[in-house]
C-alpha cells in the first residue's frame, strides 16, 4: 500500500460522503496498542471533531501510514472503503419508497404497475449505488426513472423503461463519468436537469481544448477507420464515434465545411415555410466502404408537421439496400437540440406567419401618401393601401430582415426618415395584401392589425446596413 493510495482514495470517499457519516466511521473501535500510535490517533479524531472537513481525513491518512503497522492500515482501508458504502446505501434506499409512494398516489387502482415499478426501482436503485455513488446522482437518476414510470399510461408497457433506460442512460453515464474532465467530476446533479445534455457540452469544450486550432490540417489526408463489421448498431456507431471525436484529422475534413463546432450549430440551414420543413446541409457523417469508414458530409430534413425526419432525407442512406452513410449522433443531438430551440413557440409562429414592418402609424381609411410621387406630381397621391414591407424572421440574429422587394432608393429614404425623425414608431403588423403594389413596389395592405411596436435594432437589411451596428439613432 503506497502512500499515494492511501492519501487519495479517501479523498474520492470523502466527495461523497458527509460529516455526520465520516463522524460514524470515526468512532468505529479500532484496536490501537501502540502508546504513541493512540496519542496520535486521538488528536486526529479531535482535530476531525473540531474541523468536521474531508481535508483531516487525507491529513490523518498520511500520518496515520507513517505511524501506523500495515495491519492497522488495512484496519483503516477496510473502515474507509467499505462501511462508507454501507452508510450511503442506508441514506438513500428511502428513496424508493418515495417514489412508490407517488405511484400509487397517481395510480390507485393499478397494482400491477406498483409490483412491476417496485421490482424495477430496486434493480435501478442497486445499479445507482454500485456505479453512481453519491447521494446528489442516485437521487438524480432515481428521479429519471420515477418520470418514465409516471408517464407510461399502459403499465403492460413499463418493462420497456428498463431496456430504453438500460441501454441509453446508463451508458451514456458511465462514459460521462469516466472522462477526466473536473466539470463533470464536480458537477452536482439536480433532479429534472438535463444532465447529459450539460456534460456533452462539458466534454465537446474539453475536446475542444484538447484540441486546439485545426486550421494546419486542412489539406492533410484522413486516414479511414477500420471496423470489425458493418452495419453497426446505436452502441457501435457511439463508440466509434468516440474515437472520431479525438481525431484531429476526421475533424478538421468537416471543419472545412463549415462545421466548426461540437458545441452549437454551425452549418447551413433552410426552412420551408410551405411545407413546414427544414433542411441542414455539410452535416458530419460515416460512409463505409472497404471494411472501414471515412468522413462524409450529407443533408437532412426534419419534417415540423409529423415531427420526424424526411424519410428521402433522414439520418441514415442506402445503396442497392445496403447502408451506405450513417449520421454523426453528436451532429443529430446538435441537430435536434437546434430545432428544439428555434423551432417552437414564438419563433415557429413568426417564421410560419406573414408579417410586415411599417414606418410610422398609419391612417384610418387605411390609405398611404406616396411622398416622392406627390413631390412630382405637384399633387397629393395616396396609394390603395397602407405601404408596408414584408418582414422574415432571422432565427439567429432574433429581428427582422425587410429588406425583400425594396430597391435602394427606397430603403435610402427609410434611413433618412428613421434619422431626421427620431420619435418615428416602427411596427410590426398583420393585414390582408392587396395584389397590386404601390408606385416603389412594395406591399400594400388592408384590415391592418398591430402586432407590436419594435426599437429600431430589432430589424435589418442584410448586405445595406445594420442597426445594431450602424448607429441611425439610439435605441429606446
Amino acid at each position: 500500500m503506497t502512500l499515494t493510495t492511501v492519501f487519495q482514495e479517501p479523498f474520492a470517499v470523502a466527495n461523497f460522503i458527509s460529516t455526520s457519516e465520516y463522524v460514524i466511521i470515526m468512532q468505529a473501535e479500532i484496536q490501537v496498542t501502540d502508546p504513541f500510535s493512540k496519542v496520535w490517533w486521538q488528536s486526529i479524531k479531535t482535530a476531525h471533531d473540531q474541523l468536521h472537513s474531508a481535508f483531516v481525513h487525507g491529513w490523518c491518512f498520511m500520518y496515520l501510514h507513517t505511524l501506523f503497522t500495515h495491519k492497522y492500515m488495512m484496519q483503516l482501508q477496510d473502515l474507509f472503503f467499505q462501511r462508507p458504502i454501507h452508510v450511503l446505501r442506508e441514506s438513500t434506499s428511502g428513496l424508493l419508497d418515495d417514489i412508490m409512494r407517488e405511484v400509487q398516489t397517481a395510480y390507485p387502482l393499478e397494482p400491477n404497475r406498483l409490483k412491476l415499478v417496485r421490482g424495477l426501482g430496486q434493480k435501478e436503485l442497486a445499479w445507482a449505488q454500485h456505479h453512481l455513488v453519491k447521494p446528489d446522482r442516485v437521487q438524480w437518476f432515481m428521479d429519471y426513472f420515477k418520470n418514465f414510470v409516471m408517464r407510461i399510461k399502459d403499465p403492460t408497457d413499463i418493462a420497456l423503461i428498463y431496456e430504453y433506460i438500460d441501454t441509453n442512460v446508463k451508458n451514456q453515464l458511465l462514459n460521462f463519468l469516466s472522462l477526466p474532465i473536473p466539470a463533470i467530476q464536480n458537477a452536482t446533479w439536480t433532479m429534472g436537469e438535463d444532465i447529459l445534455s450539460r456534460f456533452e457540452r462539458y466534454e465537446q469544450e474539453w475536446r475542444s481544448e484538447q484540441r486546439g486550432d485545426l486550421r494546419y490540417l486542412w489539406s492533410e489526408k484522413v486516414e479511414p477507420m477500420a471496423v470489425d463489421h458493418w452495419p453497426m448498431d446505436a452502441h457501435g456507431i457511439a463508440r466509434i464515434e468516440q474515437r472520431i471525436l479525438q481525431n484531429p484529422n476526421w475533424l478538421a475534413y468537416w471543419e472545412r465545411f463549415d462545421w466548426t463546432s461540437w458545441q452549437w450549430l454551425t452549418c447551413r440551414y433552410w426552412y420551408d415555410k410551405h411545407n413546414q420543413k427544414v433542411a441542414f446541409y455539410e452535416v458530419p457523417c460515416i460512409a463505409y466502404h472497404n471494411s472501414a469508414v471515412v468522413p462524409d458530409r450529407t443533408s437532412v430534413t426534419y419534417d415540423l408537421k409529423s415531427q420526424s425526419w424526411d424519410p428521402a432525407h433522414g439520418l441514415t442512406r442506402h445503396y442497392n439496400g445496403q447502408l451506405t452513410q450513417v449520421i454523426m449522433p453528436s451532429a443529430i443531438h446538435l441537430i435536434k437540440s437546434w430545432i428544439k430551440k428555434n423551432l417552437t413557440g414564438q419563433n415557429l409562429e413568426y417564421l410560419n406567419g406573414r408579417y410586415y414592418v411599417r414606418f410610422g402609424r398609419w391612417r384610418e381609411d387605411e390609405r398611404s401618401k406616396n411622398w416622392l410621387a406627390s413631390k412630382i406630381e405637384g399633387q397629393d397621391v395616396w396609394e390603395l393601401g397602407v405601404s408596408a414591407y414584408h418582414a422574415d424572421w432571422d432565427i439567429d440574429e432574433q429581428r427582422w430582415n425587410i429588406a425583400d422587394g425594396i430597391n435602394y432608393d427606397t430603403i435610402n429614404g427609410t434611413m433618412n426618415s428613421l434619422i431626421s425623425d427620431p420619435n418615428k414608431q416602427i411596427y410590426l403588423i398583420q393585414g390582408r395584401e392587396l395584389p397590386t403594389d404601390g408606385e416603389d413596389g412594395e406591399p400594400l395592405l388592408k384590415d391592418v392589425k398591430l402586432v407590436k411596436v419594435l426599437d429600431v435594432k430589432d430589424i435589418c437589411f442584410p448586405g445595406v446596413f445594420d442597426p445594431r451596428q450602424d448607429e441611425l439613432r439610439e435605441s429606446k
